[in-house]
């Protein structure tokens, strides 16, 4: 199977819960046209441009790059999760990178466990919404899974 063949059933972004949605630049998801929504906050994780904007929209763009032997620097990753629960608060929200699959599925998991999930909850509700593909970097992926939901926290002391 090519890799354009693997994405072509992926559409360039999904709801996920609440007021949360996942997504991919669509340039790079190849033959899907761009889904209008009325997003109020963009977070934008590849360094380029986003596509998104709108009067009144909040663009927040933390690029980091999809590497399978570094991680990015973890106060970025918390903080952006921080910021990404509490402006998806106050409106529809988007998460999104090139593919919608790595970088913006750590950072979606990540505020999903802070909102109180399991890692593996976060991750299996990811990829029923957009695609079994979300964290295929393993990096990313067993570091999330490390995560501990913050009513947890005691458990872990």
């Amino acid at each position: 199977m090519s890799e354009t063949s693997r994405f072509d059933y992926i559409d360039d972004m999904n709801h996920i819960i609440d007021n949360l949605w996942l997504g991919g630049h669509p340039s790079d998801i190849q033959n899907k046209p761009y889904t209008a929504r009325p997003f109020k906050h963009v977070f934008a994780l590849n360094g380029r441009p986003t596509y998104y904007i709108s009067n009144g929209q909040l663009v927040i763009t933390r690029p980091f790059d999809d590497n399978e032997y570094k991680l990015p620097d973890e106060e970025m990753l918390h903080d952006t999760a921080e910021l990404v629960l509490k402006y998806s608060n106050k409106g529809l929200t988007l998460v999104h990178c090139a593919m919608g699959i790595n970088r913006s599925g750590l950072i979606m998991g990540l505020a999903l466990v802070k909102s109180g999930m399991t890692p593996k909850t976060a991750i299996d509700l990811m990829r029923e919404k957009r695609s079994d593909l979300v964290l295929t970097n393993q990096l990313f992926h067993d570091w999330l899974m490390k995560q501990v939901p913050p009513d947890r926290l005691l458990e872990y002391v």
